[in-house]
């Protein structure tokens, strides 16, 4: 899936902090110029704004990074169709897990209706009723759906040395693609946030995180995370602005994702477990604040009257911004008794603190900012040359403190070093066209009408005995080296080299139309370019190389020939054989390139030939009609 806006890394970590703590630094300044009330109100409001700030705040830092989690995982895992469907996978799940304390599971669904997942199963978590092995850190689950409609699904419980300590077959028929993260992440084709809602294996309540894969615009998958929510119910018990105060995290049906009511984290209506509403909760000062609400849009402080009015309550009501776009709010209630007036006291150094705190975390916020993003943008060059299999352009990486970013950049190193180094065992052009082609690499071939051409050194063997052998194999490089790259440049596929000989071919693994007539220009370009470098090597006292090519266009046996452990990218037939036959003809015509009737009956009239009539060549009864190639004409 491509998203319309894309970011920097490091500003947009940088201005993100900002963006989220800034309300809060500019609800301090304003509160410390705006403290004109007198001392107890001015001490309420202060002290209920700030906590819903923290309570934002902490709900930001809570959802938002999941949010961006699980989009991000989405991106990353494009690139291979198949990952989830690898053992392998369950680690890679379990790292988002295990760095991110709130995550209870992450899992990824496939279109057919499997389903791999790993979840928390410390603290004798409960998994379909039945509690987890006591020594369990770690449960995985693989439900497998094959096309016939066949189903396995197991749990597998892990111990802190990643042992399988117990195995479970899962009873309970599930289906992810009919749950609603799955439903709503393929309707709307975007990153969704489902819930609060109670999960079936666990009892817990909790959020659900989910977001598409696309691949070449189809729906290849969905990554969900859950959150359970006892971390948001926990912090609000715990962080209460006076010794009554109360908070209530609601959305826009009024349903309690989160409240300080301990032990109203569920109902039970007709026998079944659901999450509560506002009108569930036992006390009735949440409903009796919404129902004061000034007007319906109201957000921010206000005052109503408590049992029969003999209390007065102050009440603060928010929105809470969040990048999944919930509408949730986030309600604050106290007495205003609670509140101490030497509380008017503290505004000016907490004031103080929170700028001076602020700006310690933009330092370390871009400090941590800068070395996560440096050697990603390292990293993204280093993989985009390497996709490219342009080895040259690979750079090194500068090394991170951060082990999953270093491990990951040594990977990349290696990877790196072990693709230059097979690339100069393997044809780069050969390896990119099979890239391009889209075709899976396997033992076997197919008949293909194809143009071979081989290439050979006239009286090498005599060079070879009268020569040094580093001048001459200089020269045979140079050679090797025109051959391989005008036969490149003609779109055609060099098969392997055979001492001082090449063999080369046209039309796969990409066809191509006029593979004879490439084949030609090839051949006479060839030949022009040793003319050139032979004059050089004559003025420096070297011997000339001359070259014989033989050309011929034939169906020949064309794949991945070889075993299971190697094999390689090659043609074969009776095709190959009368290739290799023409060009041992030059010896006796005295020529440089000769043809067959066949490539010139491909190439048209585009061709200065010469007969040389039909030759019977070694390994065939009947004969063959030859050619010398003398050159191309000027208007083809």
């Amino acid at each position: 899936m491509r998203f319309p806006w894309r970011f920097k890394l490091r500003p947009s970590m940088l201005g993100l902090f900002v963006l989220l703590a800034l309300p809060l630094m500019v609800a301090l300044i304003f509160i410390t110029h705006t403290s004109t009330s007198d001392a107890v109100s001015r001490t309420s409001k202060f002290m209920a704004e700030r906590f819903n700030d923290q309570v934002v705040k902490n709900i930001q830092q809570i959802i938002d990074p999941i949010s961006s989690l699980t989009s991000g995982t989405a991106v990353l895992v494009s690139s291979e169709k198949d990952f989830f469907r690898k053992d392998a996978s369950w680690e890679y799940l379990k790292t988002y897990v295990e760095e991110t304390i709130d995550l209870r599971g992450a899992y990824f669904a496939f279109p057919d209706g499997s389903f791999r997942a790993t979840y928390r199963a410390d603290n004798r978590a409960v998994f379909y009723g039945k509690e987890a092995p006591a020594k369990a850190l770690w449960a995985y689950r693989w439900l497998q759906r094959s096309s016939q409609g066949q189903v396995k699904d197991r749990l597998y419980f892990v111990n802190a040395e990643g042992v399988v300590i117990e195995e479970r077959a899962v009873e309970v028929p599930y289906d992810p693609r009919k749950r609603p993260w799955y439903e709503a992440s393929v309707a709307k084709k975007k990153a969704n946030l489902i819930g609060p809602t109670v999960y079936a294996s666990s009892g817990q309540v909790g959020l659900t995180f989910s977001a598409p894969v696309y691949i070449k615009g189809e729906i290849a998958g969905v990554v969900g995370m859950d959150m359970t929510l006892n971390s948001l119910g926990n912090f609000l018990n715990a962080n209460r602005i006076s010794e009554n105060s109360m908070a209530v995290i609601i959305d826009r049906d009024q349903k309690v994702i989160a409240s300080s009511f301990k032990d109203e984290a569920l109902v039970k209506i007709d026998g079944q477990l659901l999450v509560p509403a506002v009108s569930d909760l036992l006390s009735p000062l949440p409903k009796k604040a919404l129902a004061s609400l000034p007007d319906k849009d109201h957000a921010g402080v206000f005052v109503f009257g408590g049992h029969e009015g003999t209390q007065e309550y102050l009440a603060l009501l928010s929105k809470i911004p969040l990048k999944a776009h919930e509408d949730w709010k986030v309600l604050v209630i106290a007495p205003r008794s609670d509140f101490l007036s030497d509380i008017v006291n503290n505004i000016g150094r907490i004031t103080v603190l929170g700028i001076v705190l602020l700006g310690l975390q933009v330092l370390m916020v871009w400090w941590l900012s800068r070395k996560i993003a440096s050697p990603l943008e390292g990293l993204v060059k280093q993989v985009d040359a390497i996709e490219r299999l342009e080895l040259t352009e690979i750079h090194p990486v500068q090394r991170s403190s951060f082990t999953e970013i270093d491990r990951l950049i040594q990977s990349v190193a290696r990877m790196s070093k072990a693709l230059t180094a097979f690339a100069a065992y393997v044809p780069i052009d050969l390896v990119r066209d099979l890239m391009n082609s889209e075709k899976g690499l396997e033992a076997g071939g197919h008949s293909r009408f194809l143009t071979i051409m081989f290439t050979d050194l006239e009286a090498f063997s005599a060079l070879s005995e009268n020569r040094p052998s580093h001048e001459l194999l200089q020269q045979v490089s140079s050679y090797l080296g025109i051959c391989s790259r005008i036969i490149g440049e003609e779109c055609g596929t060099v098969d392997k080299f055979i001492g001082d000989a090449v063999m080369a071919f046209w039309g796969a693994p990409n066809e191509l139309e006029d593979h004879a007539w490439r084949a030609c220009v090839a051949a006479i370009r060839i030949q022009n370019e040793m003319d050139e470098i032979n004059a050089q090597w004559k003025t420096m006292g070297l011997p000339e190389l001359k070259v014989r090519i033989g050309i011929h266009t034939d169906a020949v046996l064309v794949g991945n020939i070889g075993s299971v452990d190697r094999m390689s990218y090659t043609v074969m037939g009776d095709g190959v054989n009368v290739a290799s036959r023409l060009e041992g003809l030059n010896k006796n015509f005295d020529t440089r390139i000769c043809i067959s009737k066949t490539v010139y009956r491909e190439s048209g009239e585009r061709l200065l030939l010469r007969p040389l009539g039909d030759i019977e060549v070694k390994g065939r009864k009947s004969t063959i009609e030859v050619f010398e190639l003398q050159g191309l004409k000027t208007n083809a």
